[in-house]
C-alpha cells in the first residue's frame, strides 16, 4: 500500500499506479491487484474494482484504504496525505501482530517444556524403581489428576491460540 500510495501521488490516477507496482507484488496478491486493474480498465469503479479484494481480506484497514482511494479519486485531488496515515495505520499493525506473535512463541515455549515435564515425569519413577512405578500408574487418584492436568494442558493451548490470533484493531 505504501508503494501504491507513492505511485498513485507521481501518477496521480489509479489505473498507472497500479500498473506501476504490479511487477513488484508477489502471489497470490498479484493476480487479485490484477483483476481489480482488469475491472478498472473496463471502466469499473474502484468500489467495484476492488470487491472481490475486499472479500478475501476482510482487513478494516484495507477496506479503509480502498473507501478513501475512491474519495480521493472522485475528488481529483492529488493529496494522498489521507492514504498515507491508512498505510501507517497498516505498518503499526503489523508492527503490533509482530510483537504479539512473537511473544506467543516465548509463551508456547514455555508451554512445550511445562507438557514435557509433566508426562515424563512419571517415567523417572521407572528409573528409580518399577514397583513405584507400577503403583503410580495404577493409582487412581493418580490418573485423576493426569486427566484434569491434561485438561488444563489443553485449556491453556486454547488460550495461546487465542492470543495468536487475537486482533483489537479489529470488530469483534
Amino acid at each position: 500500500m505504501s508503494s501504491f500510495t507513492t505511485a498513485y501521488g507521481t501518477f496521480g490516477n489509479v489505473k498507472n499506479a497500479l500498473a506501476s507496482i504490479l511487477p513488484s507484488l508477489d502471489n497470490p496478491l498479484k493476480d487479485d491487484i490484477e483483476q481489480a486493474y482488469l475491472l478498472l480498465s473496463e471502466g469499473k469503479t474502484i468500489s467495484q474494482a476492488f470487491y472481490s479484494v475486499n472479500q478475501k481480506y476482510p482487513f478494516q484497514v484495507v477496506q479503509l484504504f480502498h473507501d478513501q482511494l475512491q474519495a480521493l479519486e472522485d475528488s481529483g485531488s492529488p493529496d494522498t496525505t489521507e492514504l498515507r496515515e491508512v498505510v501507517e495505520q497498516m505498518e503499526e499493525k503489523a508492527i503490533y501482530r509482530n510483537e504479539l506473535a512473537r511473544d506467543f512463541r516465548r509463551k508456547f515455549k514455555d508451554w512445550k517444556l511445562f507438557v514435557i515435564m509433566i508426562y515424563t515425569s512419571p517415567f523417572i519413577f521407572i528409573i528409580v524403581s518399577f514397583e513405584n512405578y507400577e503403583l503410580l500408574v495404577t493409582n487412581p487418584v493418580v490418573n485423576i489428576v493426569l486427566f484434569l492436568v491434561t485438561l488444563y494442558i489443553a485449556y491453556v493451548y486454547y488460550q495461546l491460540t487465542k492470543i495468536e490470533t487475537y486482533d483489537p484493531t479489529e470488530p469483534s
